[in-house]
Order: C-alpha cells, then structure tokens, then sequence
C-alpha cells in the first residue's frame, strides 16, 4: 500500500478571530517546506522539532533525512537513526557530495515509480526529506553558484517522486526564484516588508495579542 500522508504536528498556531489555537500540521507529502524568520526567532528549533516527530512516527526503512547545515546547529543530529547523511559547508566536496546523491535518488525514484507519483506507487518507497538550514549562506557563496539549478530541479520534481525539501532563511534575498517550490511558507518574527515578499502581500505584520 502507498503512503498517502506523512503528517508532523509542529506546535499550535493562533487565530484570536475565533478564539482558537489548533494544531499546526505540515504533510511532507503535499508541499516542501520554507520557514522565514530573524536570527533566533525559531527557524531551527522548528527543524529539531520535525526531526524528532519523524523519529517518533517512522523507522530506517520509511524515511530518511538528509541535512546540509550552513547555520552550524544541527550537528547533534548526524548520529540520529534516520539521519543518512550529515554535511556543513567547510568544504565544497561536501556540497557537491550531497546534491550527487539527492540527484540519485531522484533518478532511482523516477524509475522506480515508473510514471506514477509518490503516492500512487505500487509499492511504499523510502521517503526522503532534505534539509537546508541558512539558504541564505548557500546562496550568496560564490562557489556553490553552479548547484542552484540542481537545488531547483530538486525543489520543482522532488516532491511528487518522495524527496521533500525543506529550507530555512533570514532574508528573501535571492530566494524568490525558489518560492513558487513552496506551497508551505512559515514566516516567524521579521522586518513587517518581508512578510509581503513571501506572501505575495497577503499578510500582515504579526500582533501582539495576549
């Protein structure tokens, strides 16, 4: 049987309009995910969060992650079950070494899936989410100018063959290229322009309610 959803419950999120605070969930299968926000406002502590409800919902032989750390605070994880691959930027091989292997794992699930989407497959495949923590370092470092195509190639076909992309950013800099990838757009505490930029102008600066 295929997998139809993979649903982690990221925390609460509040609508004073109505008085409520519902769970906020996130469907790995339905949208990559972007997640905006200022220096300690919450981006990588919403990654540590995700990473521990996969290791609480899935095993080695339904998921694996892959993170490419540029933020510096994900090192702890690269031990973790789920955690095939663990990479910084100290070193360029290590760039290149992990969109080699998200490009073969593309190439394997396309063929694998034989025409059909992640979700229709006859049989389950092993899911894949790939992290990026501080894009912004990744895409303002000349020298990692050449995978920015493989990155959107990833972001545009990965989500529909079992490769969700999630990414984490202080500024919409150079982004904006990506964000049509992005069904699912977070956005924690920021300068009240940017959160136009992300939301095309269909949200406001966040209020203070009690």
């Amino acid at each position: 049987m295929s997998r139809m959803k993979i649903l982690c419950a990221l925390g609460k999120f509040d609508i004073p309009i109505i008085q409520m605070q519902p769970p906020f969930i996130v469907d790995l299968l339905d949208s990559n995910i972007a997640v905006f926000g200022s220096a300690m406002s919450g981006k990588t502590f919403l990654i540590k969060t995700l990473i521990n409800i996969l290791h609480k919902k899935y095993n080695e032989g339904q998921e694996r992650i892959f993170l490419l750390d540029f933020g510096g605070a994900l090192a702890e994880y690269k031990e973790f079950p789920l955690v095939s691959a663990y990479f910084d930027n100290s070193n360029e091989e290590y760039v290149k070494r992990v969109f080699r292997i998200m490009e073969n794992i593309l190439k394997e699930n396309i063929e694998k899936l034989n025409g059909r989407n992640y979700r229709d497959a006859e049989q389950p495949l092993l899911h894949t989410t790939f992290i990026i923590d501080n894009l912004n370092a990744f895409l303002d470092e000349p020298r990692y100018s050449a995978y920015q195509e493989k990155l959107g190639k990833l972001c545009r076909d990965g989500l529909s063959k079992g490769i969700t992309i999630l990414v984490t950013a202080a500024e919409t800099k150079g982004i904006n290229p990506f964000l049509g990838s992005f069904k699912q757009k977070i956005a924690f505490e920021m300068p009240q322009d940017k959160y136009a930029e992300i939301f095309s102008g269909k949200a406001g600066m966040i209020g203070n309610n009690p």
